[in-house]
């Protein structure tokens, strides 16, 4: 499986009565899974999130979210914000 963002879902983007927007601070994105040949695309999130990585299991990602990381099962279940005080890595990364 491949993980990414997009903007498909922000309103500048999209005519969807559920469309998204971040405000001013650029496009919203929103965290992704597809299968590797590229069927089955499908939305984990309706939070925004970029710079996505897998957990060492496979089972999770953590993705840098507006007010902090995030994390999130690879089937959209168990979004879940994680306290990581005041200054947080740029690129989300996960170490055994």
């Amino acid at each position: 499986m491949i993980a990414f963002s997009s903007t498909r879902d922000d309103c500048r983007n999209s005519t969807a009565p559920d469309c998204r927007s971040s405000g001013d601070i650029g496009p919203f994105h929103a965290v992704y899974v597809m299968n590797a040949d590229g069927s089955d695309q499908r939305p984990l999130t309706r939070t925004q999130g970029m710079l996505i990585d897998w957990s060492p299991d496979g089972s999770y990602l953590v993705f840098d979210a507006p007010s902090g990381l995030a994390v999130v099962r690879v089937d959209g279940s168990g979004l879940a914000l994680l306290a990581v005080g005041a200054a947080y890595p740029s690129f989300p990364d996960w170490t055994k």
